[in-house]
């Protein structure tokens, strides 16, 4: 029970990141895989042992699965080898995931403690994002098969959307422990709060929009269905007055005016 969530929480911290300094895309990769098939193989066993190794019925269990590849059978068959490979691979992996977080529940482990220690993993990957190119930190470039040529364009991500758009995923787990001042003293939810700025802060600094706004709106809906409605007016009236005082390079810098 203490292997199985650490292994979790590291493979799930770094789903986002397709590379470190120093480490390669295929390294890294690698790395992922080794502790996926880790936490799943012990996850499976222990549930096994435990007799409670029972997969969800209906759309989320195994005739779910049938039924997605099912469903793109027809474009598989028009496809290469390669991507019906891919597509197989992508459903495996979900479903797998899935079933995984539903044996955690089976066994009465925290799967909230997990995703927190995996998004505040995230939350410390996004510091050097934002660090390299406001605060004068170091900058790396990336592996030789992705574009950017620096840390603050794509994070550690092959394109800004991409980048952008997984670590939104992560700004839930910490909200859990931001608005809920009963189960959590406030030291843990001041640094959850400096996670979500991290996380949101490395968005714009990439400027990847659609994860941005995905942020924006998972912090509202938390903040409104919490009561907190005069801390969501100070914020807004905060992005406010700084976008219109610096809209020209709000603008430019998010691409919202192009030819």
């Amino acid at each position: 029970k203490t292997v199985i969530p650490l292994v979790l929480m590291l493979y799930l911290g770094l789903a986002p990141i397709y590379w470190l300094p120093g480490i390669s895309f295929e390294l890294l990769g690698l790395v992922k895989i080794v502790l996926f098939v880790v936490a799943a193989g012990l996850l499976f066993l222990a549930g096994i042992v435990g007799d409670r190794a029972r997969l969800p019925t209906g759309l989320l269990g195994p005739a779910g699965l049938g039924l997605s590849l099912l469903a793109t059978t027809g474009g598989i068959f028009q496809s290469e080898m390669a991507l019906a490979i891919n597509v197989t691979k992508d459903y495996l992996l979900v479903f797998s995931t899935l079933w995984m977080f539903y044996l955690l529940a089976q066994m009465n482990l925290d799967a909230e403690k997990i995703l927190i220690g995996a998004s505040t993993l995230v939350a410390l990957a996004c510091v050097p994002v934002f660090a390299s190119k406001y605060l004068g930190g170091p900058d790396f470039a990336g592996p030789p098969q992705f574009v950017a040529e620096h840390l603050w364009i794509s994070g550690f991500s092959s394109l800004r959307t991409g980048w952008s758009n997984g670590i939104a995923l992560y700004v839930a787990p910490l909200l859990l422990v931001m608005v809920r001042p009963m189960s959590y003293a406030w030291l843990p939810r001041s640094f959850a709060a400096l996670g979500v700025c991290a996380i949101i802060l490395s968005q714009i600094t990439v400027a990847g929009r659609a994860g941005m706004l995905a942020s924006l709106l998972v912090v509202v809906c938390a903040f409104a269905a919490r009561g907190y409605r005069k801390v969501l007016m100070v914020m807004a009236v905060a992005v406010a007055v700084f976008v219109v005082s610096n809209l020209a390079l709000v603008a430019s810098h998010l691409r919202i005016t192009r030819d």
